[in-house]
């Protein structure tokens, strides 16, 4: 299965920034409280290039995926959202999982996805692990 993108099959992904150069891609989760939410980007303040909030999941998945966004966190995703954001994730060579660092399935609920080179820096900056 290859994934396309303008008639180029979409290539792993080659962009390594620093995290204080990141662009981080996120939402706001709709079934949490807004307090939530704040408290989870507070903690890249300062510490990330920017934060980005599109309002879709699923284009989020996409531009983490295509290089737009360098990481990306959310955490209220649906089936729907995850279906097609795992196979871009994958194809693109970036590393995923939930929350608590375990193997992401399309049931899950939140979503912390970056490049392999960076994945455990953004974990440990948001999940003090």
């Amino acid at each position: 299965l290859y994934i396309y993108q303008n008639e180029r099959v979409l290539r792993k992904c080659v962009n390594y920034v620093s995290l204080e150069n990141a662009v981080v891609g996120s939402s706001w989760a709709c079934g949490n409280s807004p307090l939530e939410n704040i408290k989870l980007w507070q903690k890249l303040a300062g510490k990330v290039r920017t934060l980005r909030i599109t309002g879709s999941a699923v284009m989020d998945l996409i531009y983490t995926a295509t290089g737009v966004f360098d990481c990306y966190i959310h955490n209220s995703l649906t089936p729907f959202d995850l279906g097609a954001g795992i196979l871009f994730l994958k194809q693109a060579g970036l590393k995923y999982t939930n929350w608590k660092g375990e193997e992401l399935t399309i049931f899950d609920r939140d979503i912390i996805a970056a490049p392999p080179k960076l994945f455990n820096e953004f974990y440990e900056l948001l999940f003090n692990k």
